[in-house]
């Protein structure tokens, strides 16, 4: 099998190292890097998004995907102060879907959205086993949102 590392994301002060294999994530150094222990990462690979889940939140993972009816990225129109670029809301159809706000260190590639659009593409969850382990998989939404907190269902 040949691995090819695709992403190389600067994070100071070290850089974040994300091996593909398509849409499969082989390997990253994100959660022995130190921001890796307690956030979030999205990284991008062959038109599928792969959140990489923290240590100390894989017990939400079930959470997240419970009675989930689609996940949906909501793109911020413009950069905001807190620095806050764009929303993973895991959309059950209830009152408080499990949502997850992402800012400029915690992503590879960031998502792109089309105006006036809604796109399609795959998304994969991954934790961390002695190297990443897939844990679930669906499809992903894309959408500009013209502000964050967006949390609004998806209309297709």
């Amino acid at each position: 099998m040949k691995y090819t590392i695709t992403h190389i994301t600067s994070i100071e002060p070290s850089l974040i190292h994300v091996q593909n294999n398509g849409r499969d994530l082989v390997g990253t150094n994100w959660w022995s890097h130190h921001l890796g222990k307690n956030l979030f990462f999205l990284s991008r690979n062959a038109d599928c998004y792969r959140l990489l889940v923290p240590p100390i939140r894989e017990a939400e993972v079930s959470d997240m995907t419970r009675n989930v009816r689609e996940v949906v990225i909501s793109v911020a129109n413009q950069l905001r102060e807190d620095g806050f670029l764009f929303e993973l809301m895991f959309d059950d159809h209830s009152d408080a879907p499990y949502v997850i706000h992402f800012g400029v260190r915690q992503f590879d590639i960031l998502p792109h959205a089309k105006r006036d659009t809604v796109e399609r593409k795959r998304f994969h969850i991954y934790v961390n086993d002695q190297g990443p382990k897939l844990v679930f998989s669906t499809d992903v939404f894309l959408r500009i949102a013209p502000r964050l907190p967006w949390l609004k269902p998806l209309k297709v």
